[in-house]
């Protein structure tokens, strides 16, 4: 589907701390990889180039990835250093081990991958408790006996 030319992108600018719009001429980028593969962005009103190709955005663009990069990473869930050693021997030790680990997920910023781990780690909890049921039903028909 060809794109109009003249429109405009809207993200948030953590250079500026604001929206930031890029207008395009919604020509393509005339970059091309190591592969002789077209970049696939649009240029920006002005270039032949797309925001990150652009010569004249390098600053920007220095900018942008130093920021990006202090916003992802480094970041720390609560007391980093030495752990006192898991107990896993009982079904009770695995549910507070990953109780645990859910919080610390938690305390994360929110995203597709934090949701992940914590249906993932929701599905090992289930199984536990699951375990746990059957441990007792087990227990309680071996009492009978």
């Amino acid at each position: 589907m060809p794109i109009a030319a003249g429109w405009a992108v809207t993200f948030w600018s953590h250079i500026r701390g604001s929206y930031l719009a890029v207008a395009s001429t919604g020509s393509p980028c005339q970059a091309k990889n190591r592969h002789g593969e077209r970049c696939g962005g649009f240029a920006v009103v002005g270039s032949r180039f797309c925001f990150w190709h652009n010569p004249s955005d390098a600053d920007a663009r220095k900018l942008a990835r130093k920021k990006g990069g202090k916003a992802r990473h480094g970041r720390v869930i609560g007391p980093v250093g030495e752990v006192a050693p898991v107990s896993l021997e009982s079904i009770a030790d695995v549910l507070a081990l990953v109780a645990e680990a859910v919080n610390d997920v938690r305390r994360l910023e929110n995203s597709i991958a934090r949701a992940r781990c914590i249906g993932y780690l929701a599905g090992i909890a289930g199984k536990a408790l699951e375990m746990s049921e059957l441990v007792k039903r087990i227990e309680a028909l071996e009492a009978r006996e």
